[in-house]
């Protein structure tokens, strides 16, 4: 039990810290015109083991060719492996996760759909405030703080990040809009 406590509170005091630094604007989260299409792949690639061992269904539609967004490579990565670790943690083994890439006016959407446990409207309403725990009663890990992270990652590049879900037991959509590098940051 202490050893579980103090990996917690270990956990918990890195997210704290890392909170803290989406929200300065430190030398190492300095952006750059990145490719959006590239950085979904290499997450994808990256996060494939957790996929083959919880028998995940991946699903990707990108669209080929599209314009690069303004940020970091990492601090972004980091936001969808997020995204992509909380969809297959509340899915059921043998999910299916769809992950759609593509453009729409001068912005750039990443849409990352599960087939897991879902959400109720009052929690959509606070998934992104710090601490919100959405499924207490199944004693998932985590600190509560992963999608306010990402929430914080997503506004530093003049993006957003909402989420949806239909309710309990169907699933969760989790969608980030970022402006393309000449729609909004290049004029």
């Amino acid at each position: 039990i202490v050893e579980k406590n103090s990996k917690y509170l270990k956990q918990l005091v890195d997210e704290l810290i890392e909170l803290i630094k989406t929200g300065g604007h430190d030398i190492k989260s300095r952006p750059n015109p990145i490719s959006v299409e590239k950085l979904v792949k290499d997450v994808l690639l990256n996060e494939e083991s957790i996929f083959l061992t919880d028998n995940v269904e991946v699903v990707t539609k990108i669209t080929p060719g599209l314009p690069k967004v303004y940020a970091n490579k990492l601090r972004l990565s980091e936001a969808l492996r997020n995204l992509v670790a909380n969809a297959v943690k509340f899915m059921p083994n043998g999910g299916r996760l769809q992950v759609e890439v593509y453009k729409k006016d001068n912005f750039i959407y990443i849409k990352i759909k599960d087939n897991g446990i879902g959400m109720t409207k009052k929690t959509l309403q606070q998934i992104f405030d710090p601490f919100f725990k959405a499924d207490t009663s199944r004693h998932t890990q985590g600190t509560g703080l992963g999608l306010t992270i990402c929430k914080e990652i997503v506004n530093n590049y003049r993006g957003s990040i909402s989420a949806d879900s239909k309710g309990k037991g169907k699933g969760s959509e989790f969608t980030i809009k970022l402006p393309t590098y000449k729609g909004v940051w290049n004029g």
